[in-house]
């Protein structure tokens, strides 16, 4: 129904918008706050499938919160919404501390190449 495609059209907005910027560990902070007023509106709409994409998408945002003294420990322990490498390492990117953080990271998940932003 019309409530479903609307659920499903925020969670693509939310992503989207999500991907376009950059992050201070602040702005993570407003961001993963954002994102649970987000997920209740979807949970309003009655679509588990949507629901449970947006608490995802927030679980591993936490990714552009957490130190970078810390965040080997994190993702060696795997705990952040089960994303896939790639797409912890897009959002790892979006950080505004990516320089550092890049050095801190398995060789196995640093890009060959970080794209100009």
């Amino acid at each position: 129904g019309s409530s479903r495609q609307l659920a499903r059209g925020v969670q693509h907005g939310v992503e989207a918008h999500v991907l376009r910027q950059t992050y201070t560990a602040g702005g993570g902070l407003q961001l993963l706050r954002d994102l649970s007023a987000y997920r209740a509106l979807v949970r309003a709409l009655h679509d588990p499938d949507v629901d449970r994409q947006m608490e995802e998408l927030r679980e591993a945002c936490a990714v552009l919160v957490i130190p970078p003294s810390s965040l080997r420990a994190v993702l060696d322990e795997g705990a952040l919404g089960g994303r896939k490498d790639a797409q912890l390492v897009q959002l790892l990117e979006l950080r505004s501390d990516w320089a550092v953080v890049k050095g801190l990271l398995p060789p196995a998940l640093v890009p060959a190449h970080h794209p100009a932003g």
